[in-house]
């Protein structure tokens, strides 16, 4: 009896096993981050870090980490749409008024988002189990951590974009 007591108390400090102080402090970072730039940084650093909770504990539930995966790239998506009507992002990358360290951002994070539809395409196969498990694990491994790569320096450079050009 005490034990599956210790374990219910237990799973209500751990949220998809991490205590509740590290997504707290997660939230408010991104927060914080919101607080002194931007609402959109705000909302790309809560996306990054869904991507990372979901890399973090993709060995121990898959569904989880398939769940929090899609929220992260799903609210990255929603925001490079929303980026696109509200401030005609694809026209102003395309005038190349940004600086280098501007323009490395979008691409990096262009790169990712393009590379988030063969990372979900893969990581469903491999929920639904379907085609070669092996062929399949590799596969979305490799592609996800390639995005996961662009998407970390896209986001490391996205506070270059507080920097006014002349």
């Amino acid at each position: 009896m005490s034990e599956t007591l210790s374990k219910k108390s237990s799973f209500s400090l751990c949220f998809y096993g991490h205590s509740i102080k590290y997504w707290i402090s997660g939230i408010l970072l991104a927060i914080l981050i919101g607080y002194f730039t931007t609402p959109y940084m705000m909302i790309a650093s809560i996306a990054y870090f869904l991507l990372v909770s979901g890399l973090l504990i993709r060995k121990e539930d898959r569904v989880k980490h398939a769940r929090l995966m899609m929220a992260g790239m799903g609210l990255d998506i929603s925001l490079v749409l929303v980026l696109e009507v509200l401030r005609g992002a694809i026209e102003t990358t395309l005038k190349f008024s940004l600086n280098g360290w501007q323009q490395a951002h979008i691409y990096c994070s262009t790169a990712a988002v393009v590379l988030y539809i063969p990372v979900f395409i893969l990581g469903r196969k491999r929920l639904k189990n379907i085609g070669d498990p092996k062929r399949i694990k590799n596969q979305h491994m490799r592609v996800g951590l390639i995005a996961f790569a662009f998407r970390s320096l896209g986001f490391l450079l996205m506070f270059s974009l507080l920097v006014k050009n002349p």
